[in-house]
């Protein structure tokens, strides 16, 4: 079902980079801060720090659709019955945000984006396991929706976002969604 839903998003968007005029492609980088939202009163999570890479393409000029593949790890710091817990996932994240230029500063461009992400896990972690984690199961895939502000200045982009957990990392009796902070540098390397 995912594979279809993803397969399904990257056919319209390329039927619809024939609407558009300028395509750009390349990689990009960068730094992310994530957390954990649990629906339990006993668990608590804090942000924990991690790098993400992966390329990206910007299609149109005023407005604009941007695909992304991202490796990004994920996950938190939870705290349960006072004792502190490591909780990671490496996902391979597909985006398909819709963007629109809001500034033109000449040599800059400031660009409001958002849209969702289907994230797909690859790996899964804990440094050490509550009871309660323990026997939840990992879902293999997570919806999202990720906002934000991009800035354009000559070939890179500087894209700061916030990522909304819309769906459950683990199965079972308990929710935790995943709260993300992104900033990203990418450069158009490609353009036609």
């Amino acid at each position: 079902m995912m594979k279809r839903i993803v397969f399904s998003i990257l056919f319209s968007l390329f039927i619809a980079t024939s609407a558009f005029a300028q395509i750009s492609i390349g990689p990009k980088i960068g730094y992310t801060a994530s957390k954990l939202s649990f629906d339990q009163d006993d668990i608590s999570s804090s942000f924990s720090s991690s790098f993400q890479y992966g390329v990206f393409a910007r299609i149109g000029e005023e407005w604009f659709i941007q695909p992304e593949i991202m490796m990004t790890q994920k996950g938190g710091v939870l705290t349960h019955n006072s004792a502190q817990y490591g909780s990671t996932h490496q996902t391979i994240d597909l985006a398909a945000l819709f963007g629109i230029y809001v500034f033109d500063f000449k040599l800059a461009k400031l660009n409001v984006q958002a849209g969702p992400v289907a994230s797909i896990i690859t790996e899964k972690g804990f440094l050490e396991i509550p009871d309660e984690v323990e026997r939840a199961e990992y879902n293999d895939a997570m919806w999202a929706m990720q906002f934000g502000l991009g800035l354009d200045v000559l070939m890179l982009t500087l894209d700061v976002r916030y990522e909304l957990g819309m769906s459950s990392v683990y199965s079972g009796d308990f929710n935790a969604k995943n709260s993300l902070i992104q900033v990203t540098v990418g450069w158009k390397l490609f353009s036609f």
